[in-house]
C-alpha cells in the first residue's frame, strides 16, 4: 500500500475525546500527528492518510474506509506499515 508523501511524527498527549470518540491522531498541512500511546498505531496511521487523500469525506465514511482497507491489508503490508512507523520521528516536546 502506498501512501503520499507526508511527515510522520509521535506526539503526546494528542489523545482527546471528541463528540464521543478519542482521537488517536492528527493532520498539520502535510504532518501527521500520532498519539505514541494509541492501541493501534499503524491503524491510525492509515486512518490519518485516509483523511489526507480525501479531506472532503465525513468522519463516518473514513472509519468505514479505514475498516474495509485494514480488512484487506495482507500481514506482510500491515508489517510494512509498523516498519514505516519505526522511523517515525519523535516530536519536540515533553519525554522527548
Amino acid at each position: 500500500m502506498d501512501f503520499p508523501i507526508a511527515r510522520l511524527l509521535w506526539a503526546y498527549h494528542i489523545r482527546h475525546k471528541t463528540k464521543g470518540v478519542f482521537t488517536l491522531g492528527e493532520i498539520t498541512g502535510r504532518t501527521i500527528r500520532l498519539d505514541l500511546h494509541g492501541p493501534n498505531p499503524a491503524k491510525t496511521r492509515l486512518h490519518e492518510y485516509l483523511h489526507l487523500l480525501h479531506p472532503s469525506w465525513s468522519e463516518t465514511r473514513i472509519r468505514r474506509e479505514e475498516a474495509r482497507r485494514w480488512r484487506r491489508l495482507s500481514w506482510l503490508d500491515k508489517t510494512r506499515l509498523y516498519q514505516r512507523l519505526g522511523r517515525a520521528r519523535i516530536e519536540d516536546g515533553e519525554g522527548a
